[in-house]
Order: C-alpha cells, then sequence, then structure tokens
C-alpha cells in the first residue's frame, strides 16, 4: 500500500473491498467502531447495516480467544447507579465504567435481564411506577417503553430478541395466583413500539410476581406453579419470543414439591438451570443437559453455603457462584471444589436496601440500537422519563 493512501484514511478504504473492511471492523469494540463511523462516508454506511451490527455481535458472542465481560453494577448512594465492565476471568480486570444517565424514583432501577448488549431495567423495586427502559450502554442508545395496560404488583417481566422477526421483545405476566383470575399476558415488540394484549396464549400456570427470569435460545423461562396430575407442583414456563406462545417443562420429582420459593430459574454456563435451597444452608443446582428433554434434568453439584455467609445471587462464566455478604463483601465461590471462597470487591452501601442494588452477570458487547431512530439516544431518554414522571405527579395531585 503506498504512503499516500496511508496518510489519507479515505483513499486506505476505497482501497480494500468493504466485505473485507466488515471483517476487520467486526473485531473491534463498540466505542471504537463508533470512531470509525466518522473516518468515510462508505464505513459509516456500513458500520449503521443491520448486517455489520448482526456481524459484530456474532464476533464477540462466539470467539473463543476474547475473554468474557462481567456486568457489574451497584447503587452505593441511592439513585446513583455505577455499571462496571470486567473481564471475567481471574483477575476481573475493569476495562470500562458507566454512570446510568437516567435515574430511579425508587433506590434503584431493577435489572430484569441482557440481551445481545441490551440491559432492560425497571424501575419497581418498592413501588411500582412503569418505567421500563431498555439501554445499550457502550454506545449511549437507550430507549423508555410506554406504559403497560395491565399493572399491578404480581407482576413478572420477560425479556429476549425474536431472531425470525429480528426485534426484541419484552412480555408482561399479571398473574393474581391460581384460582383467583386468568393471568393477563400482553407483549411489547420494539419494531411498532406498542403493547398488545396475548391473554389468549396463555397457559392455566402461575408465574408468582416479581419472579426472576432466564433467557435462554430464543425464550424467556420462569419457575412457575400448576396442576398436574390434580396436585399442584413446580414447573418451568417458558414464553418462545418467535412463536409468540407459552409452554411448560417439568421439573425433577424431588423439585417438583418443594416450596416454591426455594427454587429459581438461571442460566448456568449456557444450559436452563434451577437453583434450589433444600435446607438452610444446603444448596444444589440442577441442569437440563439437552435443552427441552425433561429426561436430561442433572443435578450438577450440591454445597453447603451457611446462610450467615451471604446471599448467593448469579454464576460467573465459569460456573462459580457469586456471593454478597451483608456486609457489602462480593465473593465468588466454586462449588465443584473445595470450599473457598475468593474476595472480589467490597461495596460500602449507605442503607441496608441498597445491597439488593448489586448485580453482576455475563454480558455481550453490541452495537444494537446503532440503526435505530434519532430519538433512541440518552438524552432523548432522560427527557422522555422527566416529561413522563410530571404527568403522573400532575394526576397524583390531581386525585388528591
Amino acid at each position: 500500500m503506498s504512503p499516500s493512501k496511508l496518510n489519507n484514511p479515505a483513499k486506505m478504504c476505497a482501497s480494500l473491498p468493504i466485505d473485507l473492511w466488515a471483517q476487520i471492523l467486526a473485531r473491534l469494540p463498540a466505542k471504537s467502531i463508533l470512531r470509525c463511523t466518522t473516518v468515510s462516508r462508505s464505513w459509516y454506511s456500513l458500520i449503521k447495516t443491520p448486517f455489520f451490527i448482526s456481524k459484530h455481535l456474532n464476533f464477540n458472542s462466539q470467539n473463543e480467544n476474547r475473554s468474557s465481560c462481567l456486568l457489574v453494577r451497584s447503587c452505593i448512594n441511592p439513585r446513583e447507579e455505577i455499571y462496571e465492565f470486567c473481564d471475567d476471568d481471574r483477575y476481573l480486570i475493569k476495562f470500562v465504567e458507566f454512570r446510568a444517565p437516567f435515574k430511579a424514583e425508587n433506590p434503584f432501577f431493577r435489572i430484569i435481564g441482557c440481551c445481545n448488549g441490551l440491559i432492560f431495567l425497571s424501575d419497581d423495586f418498592f413501588k411500582n411506577y412503569h418505567d421500563l427502559i431498555l439501554w445499550n450502554p457502550f454506545i449511549g442508545r437507550s430507549v423508555c417503553l410506554p406504559d403497560p395496560n395491565f399493572v399491578h404488583f404480581k407482576h413478572s417481566l420477560g425479556f429476549g430478541f425474536d431472531p425470525v422477526m429480528n426485534d426484541y421483545k419484552v412480555v408482561n405476566v399479571v398473574d393474581v395466583g391460581l384460582g383467583i383470575a386468568s393471568p393477563k399476558v400482553e407483549i411489547f415488540r420494539l419494531s411498532k413500539r406498542v403493547w398488545e394484549e396475548i391473554s389468549d396464549n396463555a397457559l392455566a400456570f402461575s408465574v408468582p410476581g416479581r419472579s426472576s427470569q432466564a433467557y435462554l435460545n430464543g425464550a424467556v423461562h420462569w419457575v412457575g406453579q400448576g396442576m398436574l396430575n390434580g396436585e399442584l407442583r413446580n414447573l418451568i414456563v417458558r414464553f418462545d419470543m418467535s412463536k409468540e406462545r407459552f409452554g411448560m417443562m417439568e421439573l425433577p420429582e424431588s423439585l417438583a414439591t418443594l416450596p416454591f420459593i426455594c427454587v429459581a430459574a438461571d442460566v448456568y454456563m449456557g444450559s436452563l438451570a434451577v437453583v434450589v435451597l433444600e435446607d438452610n444452608s444446603r444448596y444444589s443446582i440442577w441442569i437440563m443437559k439437552d435443552y427441552d428433554c425433561v429426561a436430561s434434568w442433572t443435578k450438577q453439584v450440591s454445597f453447603i453455603f451457611p446462610e450467615s455467609a451471604g446471599i448467593p445471587f448469579g454464576f460467573r462464566g465459569n460456573g462459580d457462584v457469586q456471593v454478597m455478604t451483608t456486609y457489602g463483601q462480593w465473593h465468588a465461590y466454586d462449588p465443584k471444589g473445595p470450599p473457598h471462597y475468593k474476595y472480589l470487591g467490597v461495596c460500602e452501601f449507605k442503607e441496608p436496601n441498597l445491597l439488593f442494588s448489586f448485580h453482576a452477570s455475563p454480558f455481550v458487547e453490541s452495537l444494537a440500537f446503532l440503526d435505530a431512530s434519532a430519538d433512541f439516544d440518552d438524552a432523548s431518554t432522560v427527557q422522555n422519563l422527566s416529561l413522563r414522571r410530571s404527568r403522573r405527579s400532575t394526576a397524583d395531585n390531581d386525585d388528591k
């Protein structure tokens, strides 16, 4: 390549096929790619395409040579959320940090889940303010969802991606309990940006309010309950994001009759899993080795975890159980090896309830929303939230 082309980015861009540039650029971090949009019009046009955004995501998701990423969210002071992103290896080195541009009315937003580089936030930790946000922190793009049609404190949310329609979706399940009323269900499709009721698609199973989701294989999973063979049993309730249909998967017999609060859905090293509290100090992790095959449920590991040691709250990419103590100390525990806690850090929470703001989970960096309309920027989301809250305050005052 001639020196003149090396000194002129526009000429250098024109000297190679655009497909080759796509292969090269897709290997860069999201922030570096944003800077590349200013190099030339051809790069700008390429980077903004759904083809390139998908290529970048696939590279980050499937590249085994790149360290996996861990999202760490904490809220030391009320309404001051810090999002750190670290290499999920033995050293856990932070490579970037973001402060949330929007503030919850509760002490913090509840993280419902993450999918393809998007974080789904809900302002409902204590009181449900109906403020729902999809946010890509790496490129400063976000959107505030309209108010759901069905509002109840016994609601559960699910977030995921429809690979058939190339669309992000949120499902809202309002379930007041088996035998009391049929569940109300609605879905938000980002492509249409409206809520649509799909209650007719619901099953005769219960998804208790605030159930944690596990997103895997294009479906959201919750631990629910239902009557099977005349007996109330725990089970997995599944919602397929493409078909927009509910399904059910049975749990092993030993888990189906446990008290409901002792079982939670999660993803463990790429498999659907349930975390079970067997007694006051013994936990077990069950995984479904072959997805959608009930016979493949396997007790992966069982371990003693004294209640005084803290609260298990999720997994790292290597399968380590994460623990937050009542004193704000963050530890990792390898359930497969000899009992040993690895100290990862400390959070000096200013209020006791902020302990529950701590969140750490595997994350995939992406360019999601880069090709969205201009109103998908963080400044517009902050303004939208302000207007919504102002209208809500006016309505509350009028009702008094």
